[in-house]
């Protein structure tokens, strides 16, 4: 029989391509290792780097298969605090992209894995950095997260940082160029709000963050409220005779795309009748 598997390179799914295996069927796997781990999957595996979401690669891989077992999904629990759209995308958009490619290949069985969060309390554990901190109240809130091993905070400002530690004494706070620092250990989730804008080349950060600070499966994303498509911050800069760069959506996409991040991804958060929305951007390290 040939078996299709998403999320095979996860604990659920590569114990259960071990187990086909050893049956001696034919299995088929796609991840995007944003949690999985590569060296999860085994040998025998015909093995696809892919994200569910692309219904065309999934119309792809599981053309001929017998049976699909879908056990991919986000399992970031603390991401969700900063990107519900993502968590949203990967989840619902990824099953039903799959479950329409498998219907349209006429796969005789579909078999779905709900999430781990019905059996209890178990969460998958993540490290965090936090940007241009400031006070410190991002890296407190995700710190007190069960399932946060580590959480960062990085500001440029001295009494930022001082503040921060004066707050939460035991936390890890770094006074830094955030151009320079560089983490003891790559992170999962890196998030910044209201930081990036302010550095004269924007790409030289981003570049510096994903190829210093992000691990592999790794996600960014920031938070901006001065862009073009928020008129009102337009003045922002001479106001307080500061630099910032005044970018669009489709330039901060393409800042992200240029350092390297796959699946990167725009929306509008809190956006009302007088207000565009913060413009959040994200993407996730796959290679």
């Amino acid at each position: 029989m040939k078996i299709f598997i998403s999320g095979v390179a996860g604990f659920l799914g590569s114990h259960l391509a071990d187990a086909f295996i050893r049956d001696g069927h034919h299995v088929v796997g796609c991840d995007s290792l944003i949690g999985g781990e590569l060296d999860n999957v085994p040998a025998e595996v015909e093995f696809y780097q892919y994200d569910c979401c692309f219904r065309n690669s999934m119309l792809k891989i599981t053309r001929g298969c017998d049976l699909v077992y879908h056990t991919a999904a986000t399992a970031y629990e603390g991401l969700s605090v900063f990107s519900p759209h993502l968590i949203t995308q990967n989840i619902v958009t990824g099953s039903v992209s799959l479950f329409s490619a498998a219907i349209e290949n006429k796969v005789k069985r579909i078999i779905f894995c709900s999430s781990m969060a019905r059996y209890g309390d178990q969460k998958t554990p993540f490290t965090f950095i936090d940007a241009g901190c400031g006070n410190g109240w991002v890296v407190r809130k995700v710190g007190s997260m069960p399932n946060c091993n580590i959480a960062i905070g990085v500001d440029g400002a001295r009494a930022m940082i001082d503040n921060a530690k004066n707050v939460d004494p035991d936390g890890e706070y770094y006074f830094d160029d955030l151009l320079s620092w560089t983490p003891n250990q790559k992170v999962n989730i890196i998030h910044s709000m209201e930081v990036f804008y302010y550095f004269k080349d924007p790409q030289n950060l981003t570049d510096h963050i994903v190829g210093n600070w992000l691990k592999l499966g790794g996600k960014l994303v920031i938070g901006l409220d001065h862009y073009i498509g928020n008129p009102d911050s337009y003045s922002w800069s001479k106001d307080l005779n500061v630099h910032m760069s005044l970018l669009s959506e489709l330039d901060w996409l393409d800042i992200f795309l240029k350092s390297g991040l796959s699946n990167c991804t725009s929306w509008k958060a809190n956006a009302s009748n007088d207000f565009p929305g913060t413009l959040v951007v994200s993407g996730e390290l796959l290679a």
